[in-house]
């Protein structure tokens, strides 16, 4: 990808790191969208402001206390993730579904998989081909040296952040979208 010389060991221990808390992202969006699907979207903001918070924190602690640099910031990141990650099973686990669910419960159905497949597979495309492009920018910025990487750095950051309300409002429609939609094919088939 062209990493600039100055930047691969920081990149690869900031990588390395952050692909150990891979499981906790999932854990955590897979919670979120159970709350959010049970319709409630306030706890998994409350829950994702306390992740920032402790991300800052432990940042600030492990960045410029023990000047541990890119590796610092991933464990800072990792560490807010399983955080939240717990914090919202120990939730979840509390407060319950409000209806009665087991492991047998669980099982492969492979129409309504289909289904579902049919109809995320457009906005899945558009995160990918989105992906890919932020991506392909920053190989050629990256030729360009150290400065010019990190500033589409910042830049994209800054757009991600200012995505936030449209991703937000994008979010809460495609929940009352699915619930009303899933709703009324599960009520129609009983």
């Amino acid at each position: 990808m062209h990493t600039p010389n100055d930047a691969i060991s920081a990149t690869r221990s900031y990588l390395y790191i952050c692909s150990l808390g891979t499981v906790f992202i999932v854990g955590y969006n897979a919670v979120s969208a159970i709350l959010r699907g049970l319709g409630d979207s306030k706890t998994p903001l409350f829950i994702c402001c306390n992740c920032v918070c402790n991300k800052c924190y432990c940042r600030f602690y492990l960045v410029d206390g023990y000047q541990m640099g890119a590796a610092g910031a991933a464990i800072a990141t990792v560490l807010a993730q399983a955080g939240a990650f717990i914090f919202s099973l120990i939730y979840l686990k509390y407060k319950g579904l409000g209806f009665k669910f087991n492991r047998q419960d669980i099982s492969f159905n492979l129409p309504m998989i289909a289904k579902i497949t049919k109809v995320g597979l457009p906005i899945g495309l558009q995160s990918a081909l989105v992906g890919i492009s932020f991506l392909l920018i920053t190989v050629i910025v990256n030729g360009m040296g150290l400065v010019a990487s990190a500033s589409v750095g910042v830049v994209e950051k800054l757009i991600e952040f200012l995505m936030l309300p449209a991703i937000a409002l994008g979010n809460a429609v495609a929940t009352m979208t699915a619930q009303k939609f899933w709703g009324r094919a599960v009520f129609t088939s009983v």
